[in-house]
């Protein structure tokens, strides 16, 4: 993170990014289409419109070939679609009701699961081919999802939610007390440990808030006061050293699981909306305007 290359990317705003390999990565808009890239990042190229969902929430690709793209169709519903073909060509594998699936993760190349609006929730044990409805016990929307292994993993929604499974999501416990926060984005570095970043709406305006989850939960800590800045999006390559993305080209990196913080020089002002650290010193980040920048 100490240095960072700038590119401009063939789509207005990259939403979200994902990296299956060192070298292929993959970045959607919000709106308008698939990008990718076969060289680390040195060259992105248009490859897919998606003309199958009106917004793009989250991506993940399980191979260079094989991917998935969830949000919302041109119904308004829940939709998840997905590649064989290294996003050449997209099908629609899952379709909801009247809400948004907000983000998908895969455990393996064959569990995976996304979580959306209104409480939703879903599992697939085939790949993708297939995907079951799992009961929380929660009507709130949920935004980021994320296992650290086959059977521990994290919800965040709003209303303060943060919920633990320990079973591979066929149970959920709510570990977080009630708040006015909306848990948006987390990422956990081991079983134990994350980061939860999150937005506070009040009549005077949304307050970025970013905290750190000790002891599987029972320690939640205030990260707010020392980091100065909103932030988007978190990123952990391995246990002690993390990133997030956020306002004003800011990237902040942690090599103590996220006990201490440090800035570092992007070279942007623009906001990043996302980054991914496919290893711990290789990275990319996302943002407004088509800005993409890497890392070294």
């Amino acid at each position: 993170g100490t240095t960072w290359t700038q590119h401009n990317a063939p789509v207005f705003m990259p939403f979200r990014v994902d990296f299956p390999t060192q070298y292929t990565g993959y970045a959607v808009g919000l709106y308008n289409g698939v990008i990718k890239t076969n060289d680390g990042g040195e060259t992105w190229n248009f490859i897919s419109d998606t003309p199958l969902l009106n917004y793009m929430y989250s991506v993940k690709f399980l191979t260079t070939e094989t991917g998935f793209i969830c949000g919302q169709d041109q119904g308004g519903r829940q939709c998840i679609i997905r590649t064989l073909d290294g996003g050449n060509t997209w099908s629609g594998c899952w379709s909801g009701g009247p809400d948004t699936a907000y983000c998908i993760c895969f455990t393996n190349v064959l569990t995976g699961y996304v979580v959306g609006s209104n409480g939703c929730l879903w599992k697939t044990m085939d790949g993708g081919s297939s995907w079951h409805t799992i009961s929380t016990g929660y009507n709130v929307s949920f935004f980021s999802i994320s296992f650290t292994n086959d059977n521990i993993g994290y919800i965040t929604g709003s209303n303060g939610i943060l919920l633990k499974t320990t079973n591979g999501g066929a149970d959920w416990v709510n570990i977080s007390p009630s708040s006015s926060c909306h848990y948006e984005r987390c990422s956990f570095s081991d079983q134990n440990s994350g980061i939860i970043i999150g937005l506070r709406y009040t009549s005077s305006g949304n307050t970025c808030e970013i905290y750190k989850i000790q002891g599987g939960g029972n320690s939640i800590i205030s990260l707010t006061s020392a980091l100065h800045a909103n932030f988007y999006a978190v990123s952990f390559p391995n246990a002690d050293i993390g990133f997030a993305a956020g306002d004003s080209g800011v990237i902040v990196k942690t090599t103590d699981a996220g006990t201490s913080w440090a800035r570092l020089n992007t070279g942007t002002s623009t906001p990043l909306k996302a980054i991914t650290f496919p290893s711990a010193n290789k990275g990319y980040a996302v943002g407004l305007s088509g800005k993409i920048i890497q890392t070294p």
